[in-house]
């Protein structure tokens, strides 16, 4: 029986043509078997998982190691592997090159560092970092897909996938390691270097080496071979007896294999596949494993009630932190805009929105806007210029509402949506330290002002008064409705509330510098605080100094200022610190007993002369 190959087309062979192996795409095959068993998989990993990542093969480095020696010898041959067959009569094969140069361990380890641990400009081009193709495979360990990954390389790339994640491996890199680790069915994020890692002297490079191993770790890979399936990435199985002996007598063909590599097997590698009755797929692991994981993803979300907005943060959060567009998670976006459009609180149909009297509005925005929100928070803590288009795209989708003759509020309740997502977002990119997106959430959205006419930035004329009309402080309100989607859910924490003050604060100072375009601005929900400044105490909000510091957030609101009022954005931000020191005066006069004189905030004397202070 052959294997079942796949070059890009669907190609059965030994196979039905018609079959219903045939009729799937490998990547989708593979999926389907990671999701129906989670963490009953295995990985191999061979030297063509490295070479994306910048990590020379084994035939660079006998390149580099045989033109040290040339050069040590004063010579430049052109062919430095003919060189070396003329001067000794032998092929420099990697094995026995790298025993002649470093006949030890210790000299093996300290002569191979160079080519495993990238430089500055390596790492910043990209170079010996993890790839495409380890991040894809750490993914998988992260969801519990896949349980183990035994690689032959010696590098640290696949943990250091996983620690990118915020997983801690376990990894085992010597057979003294694998006599005393757990077993194989309580390991969860094992890597498993068969062969050593760089670090460890006791790498085992040369034939003699590879040859055989301690019969505990024989034990281990039978076992490994006859329980679990198997995903096999880059591994030629040329150079590795001690491996290829227990796969090849392994008779059981308990779960599924699939062999990927770049490049058509060799006759070894072929017959091992042919005897696991593998599906090989010859393409880059870099672009062929991604894709593994996103129908990983598309299986996952269907799985995921569609409801839960903790399921739909976790899954945007898995596509946002691999490194390819999150379609998944764009396409959950436009679907929940869809959903809110097409509910009665929200619709722009004037017979569908009288349906619904006022009093159950507000209730009804409360239910059904967490999960657009979550989302849209998501995206603007994690993402990046792209992922902002879309969830911008969408506020300006909503934000277009009719007036209707009627209730002012039932018409401003249509703002509901907006509203939220603006603070979700500018909540969350200023906890990111965004602040081209918080600009960008304040100053450009453009909406059509029914009233005048022109167009503003929809942040200008949405506020939480429309949301909360009859509330004293209907910031205060959307607070405490957004502080624990954002802290629990999206997974903000405790940085929820100085961003929410910071957002506020900007957002406050900018109104003020707006012009006559704004709608009027209300106390913003923030703390305050004492300070002595000139001889005088005033009360300023306690982000004010902080929001000072950030040049490139000033830098970018300060094209939007109306310079017939400030001169720039610190002198919009001096008339908020102004207002808010009145304010905050003027509530705690209006809350002191009648007759009782004290000093305020600023140091002024003041004494309430009438008991209707309220």
């Amino acid at each position: 029986m052959n294997p079942y190959i796949w070059r890009g087309g669907v190609v059965g062979v030994g196979r039905k043509s018609g079959s219903f192996r045939g009729a799937l795409e490998p990547h989708v095959g593979l999926a389907l078997s990671l999701a129906a068993r989670p963490g009953n998989s295995v990985v191999v990993a061979g030297a063509g998982l490295s070479v994306g990542a910048g990590v020379p093969a084994a035939w660079q480095i006998q390149e580099r190691l045989l033109t040290r020696i040339a050069a040590a010898n004063g010579e430049r041959p052109e062919d430095v592997f003919e060189w070396w067959k003329s001067r000794t009569g032998l092929d420099a094969t990697y094995d026995e090159l790298l025993h002649a140069a470093a006949p030890t361990p210790l000299g093996r380890k300290d002569l191979l560092r160079e080519f495993f641990e990238p430089t500055d400009s390596e790492r910043e081009a990209g170079l010996k970092v993890p790839s495409a193709a380890h991040r894809a495979i750490a993914r998988m360990m992260a969801d519990g897909l896949i349980r183990i990954a035994i690689t032959l390389n010696f590098d640290l790339l696949i943990e250091t996938a996983l620690r990118d994640l915020g997983i801690e491996p376990t990894v085992v890199s010597t057979p003294a390691d694998v006599m005393g680790m757990e077993p194989l069915h309580a390991q969860r994020h094992l890597v498993w270097h068969l062969h050593g890692d760089y670090t460890n002297p006791e790498m085992l490079n040369t034939p003699d080496e590879l040859g055989t191993y301690p019969t505990h770790v024989v034990h281990q890979l039978d076992e490994v071979f006859d329980q679990y399936g198997l995903l096999v990435v880059g591994w030629s199985a040329q150079w590795d007896p001690a491996l290829v002996d227990p796969l090849a007598r392994c008779s059981s063909r308990r779960y599924p294999t699939f062999w990927l590599d770049r490049f058509p097997l060799n006759d070894r590698a072929s017959k091992l596949a042919m005897g696991r009755d593998a599906t090989v797929v010859i393409e880059d692991a870099g672009e062929w494993l991604p894709k593994v994981v996103e129908a990983c993803d598309a299986i996952q979300l269907r799985a995921t009630d569609p409801v839960s907005s903790a399921g739909a943060v976790a899954a945007a959060k898995r596509d946002l932190g691999f490194k390819r567009i999150p379609i998944a998670t764009h396409d959950l976006l436009l679907k929940e805009v869809q959903r809110i459009r097409e509910l009665p609180a929200f619709s722009t149909d004037e017979n569908t929105w009288r349906t619904l009297p006022y009093r159950d509005r507000v209730p009804a925005m409360e239910n059904e806007l967490e999960l657009w929100g979550a989302l849209v928070a998501t995206l603007a803590y994690w993402g990046d210029q792209q992922t902002d288009d879309w969830w911008i795209s969408s506020i300006s989708y909503l934000a277009v509402v009719p007036v209707f003759s009627g209730s002012t509020d039932a018409n401003d309740a249509l703002k509901a949506p907006t509203i939220l997502a603006l603070y979700a977002a500018g909540v969350a990119a200023a906890a990111a330290g965004r602040w081209e997106t918080v600009v960008r959430i304040l100053t450009d959205i453009p909406v059509l002002n029914p009233y005048s006419g022109r167009r503003s930035p929809v942040a200008a004329l949405f506020k939480p008064d429309d949301m909360y009309p009859h509330s004293n402080w209907a910031s205060r309100k959307l607070f405490r409705l957004l502080q624990p989607l954002l802290a629990d859910v999206v997974g903000l924490g405790s940085m929820v509330d100085d961003a929410w003050e910071k957002f506020e604060y900007i957002g406050y100072a900018l109104d003020l510098a707006r012009g006559t375009e704004a709608k009027p601005v209300s106390l913003p929900y923030l703390q305050v605080d004492d300070d002595r400044s000139d001889g005088r105490r005033e009360t300023v909000p306690v982000v004010a100094g902080s929001v000072r510091t950030l040049s490139a957030l000033i830098e970018g609101v300060n094209p939007h200022i109306d310079n017939t009022r400030f001169a720039d954005f610190f002198a919009a931000m001096d008339a908020a610190d102004s207002r808010i020191n009145n304010s905050v005066e003027n509530i705690e006069r209006r809350a002191m007993p009648a007759g009782v004189a004290v000093w305020l905030p600023s140091g002024r004397r003041y004494a309430a002369i009438t008991e209707d202070v309220a």
